[in-house]
């Protein structure tokens, strides 16, 4: 029997593997991209875009005060918890939380934080999170103050 080398055979081989390679990576690449949802459309993007100074200023005033923020979820909700830069728990915000999937395009309806003396944590409902990444997205008020953070999860 002749072998590969003697009749040729291997440089069109060699060829054939390469191509198939590409082929088969391109459509891993393909498959990859399509995966994830795609590309999301921010909700009102040019009105954010125009009051840029007063929505930074209200994002930040919460790194001003030196506040840290610890979200805790369960089955059927969830529970934020506020310390300020000596540690003590920050009582008597009012406000709502916006859940969403960064890479999915839906709109998330505004749930209103409920205040638990018991615990000094707010609580909201926050059932059927489906397996992923989630933004939860606190627009509160306190002292008259309006305040806006954000705290990112992974649900598995």
């Amino acid at each position: 029997m002749n072998s590969f080398t003697e009749k040729g055979l291997i440089w069109p081989i060699v060829v054939i593997l390469l191509l198939l390679g590409s082929v088969v990576t391109m459509g891993t690449f393909v498959f990859m991209a399509n995966s994830d949802g795609g590309a999301k459309v921010v909700d009102s993007y040019y009105q954010k875009a125009v009051q840029w100074d007063s929505l930074s200023v209200v994002r930040t005033e919460v790194k001003r005060r030196k506040w840290v923020s610890y979200l805790v979820l369960s089955e059927d909700y969830g529970s934020l918890v506020v310390t300020d830069s000596a540690q003590a728990k920050v009582d008597g915000l009012s406000g709502f939380v916006t859940m969403n999937q960064p890479h999915i395009n839906t709109s998330s309806e505004n749930i209103d934080l409920s205040w638990q003396p018991s615990d000094s944590t707010y609580r909201f409902a926050a059932s059927n999170l489906a397996p992923g990444i989630w933004d939860f997205i606190f627009e509160v008020q306190h002292e008259g103050t309006a305040l806006e953070f954000d705290l990112r999860k992974t649900i598995r």
